[in-house]
């Protein structure tokens, strides 16, 4: 999120280079808190260990989550074995804290549409009450989503406040980004008694790869929240199916073309750095993101590059972000005196993907062919 918060901020005033997404304090230490339910169903939070380079938060008692789980709506084909569900209760780290559910949670809302396509996805469209993001729904989502009233709260900026999350009484908070400015950190979604689950780029720090198999962590995880484990499963053989596919179309031994990801600004320009998103994007499709290998800026997984060190690794072909108006960023890139001596310049060599392609989820993968069919053309 911190990508994101950026990224936002900047389409606003370019000149101000600000990331809000995930710095929010993160307290004196892990302390043991307990979400105690109003109903059979219950989280707690306790300390955990806090990973490398991510930062520990601060559980203070909240007061309450999680009621009685409903039936789920959509029936898996075969129903799991036993031994395969969940046996509560179970254990997440969220940005260094352990959050403990006694049962599945059945008021969720998700803070960006790359979470709300994997619950979709695993049938559990009926514990969603909300969420905010920009991405249209998912083709294979639709029927999940119009069966349930799921309300779209905002946008993907800014970051809800912690008064917007507690106006809908949810018991399960899928975050992208965290924000203190608004009230809205890991601390305070404890306090006021919510079960809190983020992705690992929302957490400060930490520079953990956001690729094809943390996607696959986050919905064994969430799998496991809500019991719907034989879903999972069916849900990453179908991811692992389209990696496959896209892997085909790779002429055999040819030699990875060079790849720039343009993300916003005119100069400086922001793009995916290691273990960014779009980087095992282009990997998976054949090519080399062009600062694949690089570190990326204040221990994130995103970076800002100069116009001349981007000319001087001569990308082979450009994947914009579109914002709504790819045309104008080809245009800057042609028009640019610096910019438009580059191979992928000169060739036309573009393509472009949304916002929501380039953070961790479901579109991820499917946005695979779309780099493809830049470095190896349609049909390929």
């Amino acid at each position: 999120m911190l990508r994101a918060a950026t990224r936002l901020l900047l389409t606003g005033a370019l000149a101000v280079l600000l990331i809000t997404g995930c710095d929010d304090d993160d307290g004196d230490g892990n302390d043991a808190a307990t979400l105690a339910p109003p109903a059979p169903a219950a989280a707690t939070t306790a300390a955990a260990e806090t990973p490398e380079a991510t930062p520990t938060e601060v559980a203070a008692t909240p007061t309450a989550v999680a009621a009685t789980p409903t039936a789920v709506a959509a029936t898996p084909t075969e129903e799991a074995e036993p031994e395969d569900r969940t046996q509560y209760p179970v254990t997440v780290d969220t940005c260094g804290v352990d959050v403990t559910f006694d049962a599945a949670p059945t008021r969720v809302i998700v803070q960006e549409s790359n979470a709300l396509d994997i619950l979709l996805a695993l049938g559990l469209g009926d514990r969603v009450i909300g969420y905010f993001g920009d991405a249209p729904v998912l083709p294979q989502n639709e029927a999940e989503f119009e069966a349930h009233d799921i309300e779209r709260f905002g946008g993907s900026w800014p970051i809800p406040s912690l008064e917007a999350l507690l106006d809908a009484n949810p018991d399960f908070v899928w975050s992208y980004g965290y924000d203190e400015s608004v009230g809205n950190t890991v601390d305070s979604q404890l306090e006021a008694g919510l079960g809190p689950y983020a992705f690992t780029e929302a957490c400060a720090g930490d520079t953990r790869a956001q690729d094809f198999e943390r996607v696959y962590e986050y919905i064994r995880e969430i799998s496991e929240i809500f019991d719907v484990q034989d879903r999972g499963a069916e849900l990453i053989a179908e991811l692992e199916g389209v990696l496959a596919a896209a892997a085909d179309r790779v002429p055999a031994g040819a030699e990875p073309p060079r790849v720039f990801l343009m993300d916003f600004g005119e100069g400086p320009i922001f793009t995916a750095a290691r273990g960014a998103a779009p980087t095992a994007m282009i990997e998976a499709a054949g090519g080399r993101n062009i600062y694949g290998d690089t570190q990326g800026d204040a221990a994130n997984v995103w970076m800002y590059a100069t116009l001349e060190d981007i000319v001087a690794n001569d990308p082979e072909a450009i994947i914009i972000v579109d914002y709504g108006d790819p045309d104008a960023r080809i245009q800057l890139l042609e028009d640019s005196p610096v910019l438009s001596g580059m191979q992928a310049v000169v060739d036309q060599r573009y393509g472009s993907i949304i916002y929501g392609d380039v953070i961790p989820g479901l579109r991820m993968f499917y946005a695979v062919d779309t780099v493809a069919d830049v470095l190896w053309g349609e049909g390929q």
